[in-house]
């Protein structure tokens, strides 16, 4: 079985509930989902997978053979579900990811070395493209809410510049006000990688924290998505 470190929007419904949140990782057989509230182990659940490359969600059925609650931490929570059901044209799409994660994991390394690995996510872990953007995000700390920017967004996340990044693997409430006319929207998001003031100095990177959309409403993947699509056909820069 191959698996693959992943990250792509997923929508699941599980006992009557409906829930957009991303992957974790994704193999021929099974779907690694991050979320705060899993459906309980053997439950039934059916999923959109958003997979790169495609503009409409391939669908899966699967079973939930493993589930982790919020209080075991937020890097754990979630749960992995193994395809019961899955179109074959979702098969082979799935299994092209995976064949081209493991051609580009199969790479040789980078000359420079890699930042460590505590204060960073792998890179091989993104699917979607990043876009440079500029607009406010409220998020939550262990005190108060802060306002800040956004630097760059992509289907699965954004990185917010602050100078004070929640620490890693945290999970933080967001509010995006995003330029494209409409209200304010949030969902809960989990830290994925971490830039301090100090690494900052160092290496020249923007201060800030990469987070990961999980726990979100279908309104907020639908704002996402359009917002993304208005980036992408968006003209050039000159």
């Amino acid at each position: 079985m191959q698996t693959a470190p992943i990250v792509f929007p997923v929508r699941f419904v599980a006992e009557g509930h409906a829930v957009q949140t991303t992957s974790r990782a994704l193999s021929d057989e099974e779907i690694d989902v991050r979320c705060l509230r899993p459906p309980a182990v053997g439950s039934r659940v059916s999923m959109a997978l958003y997979l790169p490359g495609v503009s409409q969600p391939e669908v899966a059925v699967g079973i939930v053979c493993d589930a982790h609650e919020e209080v075991e931490g937020p890097s754990k929570a979630g749960f992995r579900a193994r395809f019961l059901a899955v179109h074959p044209h979702a098969r082979e799409r799935i299994l092209a990811v995976l064949t081209s994660r493991s051609t580009q994991r199969a790479l040789p390394p980078p000359l420079a070395p890699e930042p460590p690995h505590q204060e960073v996510a792998r890179r091989e872990d993104r699917a979607f493209p990043r876009f440079p953007v500029r607009f406010r995000v409220r998020f939550s700390t262990a005190f108060d809410f802060v306002t800040e920017y956004a630097e760059n967004i992509s289907a699965g996340g954004l990185f917010i510049e602050t100078l004070d990044p929640p620490e890693l693997t945290r999970a933080v409430s967001v509010v995006l006000e995003l330029p494209d006319g409409g209200t304010p929207i949030s969902a809960i998001a989990i830290a994925v990688h971490r830039v301090t003031l100090e690494r900052s100095k160092v290496t020249g990177e923007q201060p800030g924290c990469g987070v990961q959309f999980i726990d979100t409403s279908d309104g907020f993947r639908e704002r996402i998505d359009s917002y993304i699509e208005q980036l992408v056909s968006a003209p050039a820069q000159v």
